[in-house]
């Protein structure tokens, strides 16, 4: 084409992906317009001219030459998120732990004294018209309150890695995979799994968005004028997009609590259609309380800083610091990133 747009290409590929986008990008030479917040995303098409947005409404235009030097000083003004420091956190007291064991989890199929081991791959190894993931079988084990990182090139298996874990890929019923103590296909439903499970995706917001807009004909929230940003967080009680009902009593409380915790009180408010005008970094943040709010014993974060900026990464990444004081709750986090696998200090990639 004569014109090509690019609205964060390089985000969410890994180094050699990157290079071979960059390579296609160079041979093919179109006109290109791109929008990224990196400084080496930027330079990987070899720019010739520039809008830099300073975030004051005004904005440095010229040759990518003689604005440079503004566009490095602007993305370090947004900060680094190895560098940001957790928010402060309110008495464990007042956060009400107690009412969130009583009013977060439904085990269903898993009653009973909780497993201390959340996830278990033995020799995992699954098959997609004739191309094999994890040829040499996979095993690990996350136990309640480690933190791992996974990361590989694209195309190794993360994404079937957590689909099979969520349910989402029934080809984990054939494997010797064990969910909370439980063998993956001994009468458990995918619900069942689902309801231990808090779960973000890069694209997760997109879903509430299509729930919010009243042109997207769906369930327009209680109110009818769009989903509020409270009701987002609210439905991760009961794992739907959007809530259709009163919450039940308590999970206010637990909601509340949990908003306090992640230091977004700022950005949850009851006005009808108030989650479709946060940012996509605020929205996250959302969405993480969403995940956590039923007190989940796995935490799925799957590229949850996607096509965020320096400071909104920042942000989330600190707000996620406050899941480091829950010991029962397991952390699988996904991502290409270096940075932020240090930032977190998890226990294992």
């Amino acid at each position: 084409p004569p014109l090509l747009i690019l609205d964060e290409a390089f985000d969410g590929l890994d180094e050699a992906s990157r290079d071979a986008l960059a390579a296609a990008l160079a041979d093919e030479a179109p006109t290109i317009v791109q929008v990224a917040h990196r400084l080496e995303d930027v330079e990987a098409v070899a720019p010739t001219k520039a809008v830099v947005l300073r975030g004051d409404g005004s904005a440095a235009v010229g040759d990518w030459d003689a604005v440079r030097g503004e566009a490095l000083a602007v993305l370090e003004r947004e900060g680094d998120a190895v560098k940001t420091a957790p928010p402060p956190r309110p008495d464990p007291k007042s956060v009400g732990r107690g009412a969130r064991k009583s009013w977060g989890r439904r085990r269903g199929a898993f009653d009973g004294e909780p497993s201390r081991e959340v996830v278990r791959f033995d020799g995992v190894s699954v098959d997609y018209g004739g191309r094999r993931v994890f040829p040499g079988g996979l095993s690990f084990s996350l136990r309640a309150g480690e933190w791992i990182a996974v990361t590989g090139p694209n195309g190794c298996g993360k994404s079937t890695l957590v689909d099979l874990i969520t349910g989402d890929n029934v080809l984990g019923f054939r494997q010797n995979l064990t969910l909370f103590g439980r063998r993956k296909g001994s009468g458990e439903s995918i619900w069942d799994v689902k309801r231990q499970i808090g779960l973000l995706f890069p694209r997760s917001h997109e879903d509430y968005l299509a729930y919010a807009d009243p042109s997207g004909g769906r369930g327009l929230g209680r109110s009818g004028a769009g989903a509020s940003s409270r009701d987002v967080v609210l439905s991760g009680f009961y794992d739907s997009v959007g809530l259709y009902d009163a919450p039940a009593p308590g999970h206010a409380a637990v909601a509340d609590a949990w908003v306090d915790r992640l230091g977004i009180g700022d950005l949850v408010s009851d006005e009808p259609g108030s989650f479709g005008r946060l940012s996509l970094g605020q929205q996250k943040l959302a969405l993480l309380a969403r995940a956590l709010v039923k007190s989940p014993r796995l935490l799925v974060l799957d590229e949850p800083t996607h096509a965020l900026s320096r400071m909104s990464r920042g942000r989330f990444l600190s707000a996620l610091a406050a899941v480091r004081d829950e010991p029962d709750v397991a952390v699988l986090y996904v991502t290409h990133r270096r940075d932020e696998i240090a930032a977190l200090a998890v226990d294992r990639v």
